[in-house]
């Protein structure tokens, strides 16, 4: 026969399993915008632009300004002319091949993106401070990346698909991993990303 305070306290047991589960899953969500938040993404787009088989090798002045590239060299003086402007100075790409390349490349992982309209007819929600950016803000847009800079991507957030995220292992981050895990898998070798293995 079962005791009256086994009856009693087992909703109280079940309550508290729930709340340590909800807990436990909070706890897995933080760790994971630890490892792949926006600055995170930020220092793979460096390694994007070198390392993938497809990489575009971009030197243009926003690519090498955001650490994506090397400064090119300096040019030269012709032999026996004089220095005409320009002399000396480094040949930037005309166009960023980096933007539009990792555009594409997000998208082939099924990431979502939009590009942000700040006007006073569309302006979209901001949260601050949220783990997914930590110090900065993210966008209540319905899609995964916000770009809200022009095609050289140098200014991006995430959007609602990735930051409303209520569990680490949600299919919508799983997309993200991956994402990251090809635009450093070769640095490390394929296959190395410690969450990459599901």
């Amino acid at each position: 026969m079962v005791s009256l305070l086994a009856l009693a306290s087992k909703p109280l047991y079940e309550r508290e399993i729930l709340a340590l589960r909800s807990e436990n899953e909070s706890l897995k969500l933080q760790l994971f915008w630890k490892d792949f938040n926006v600055k995170k993404l930020i220092k793979m787009m460096r390694l994007g632009n070198s390392f993938p088989l497809d990489a575009p090798f971009c030197q243009c002045a926003d690519c090498v300004h955001y650490k994506r590239a090397t400064k090119p060299q300096k040019r030269g003086r012709i032999a026996g002319a004089q220095p005409i402007s320009g002399d000396f100075m480094p040949s930037y790409d005309a166009e960023c091949s980096f933007g539009p390349w990792f555009a594409a490349t997000a998208r082939h992982f099924g990431l979502e993106i939009q590009n942000a309209s700040f006007t006073k007819r569309a302006w979209p929600k901001v949260i601050e401070e949220h783990d997914a950016n930590p110090g900065l803000r993210v966008l209540d847009m319905d899609c995964h990346l916000v770009n809200e800079d022009g095609p050289e991507w140098t200014h991006f957030t995430y959007g609602r698909k990735l930051w409303d995220a209520k569990r680490d292992d949600s299919p919508e981050l799983l997309k993200l991993e991956n994402l990251f895990e090809y635009l450093g898998q070769f640095r490390d070798g394929p296959g190395k990303s410690k969450r990459f293995r599901r």
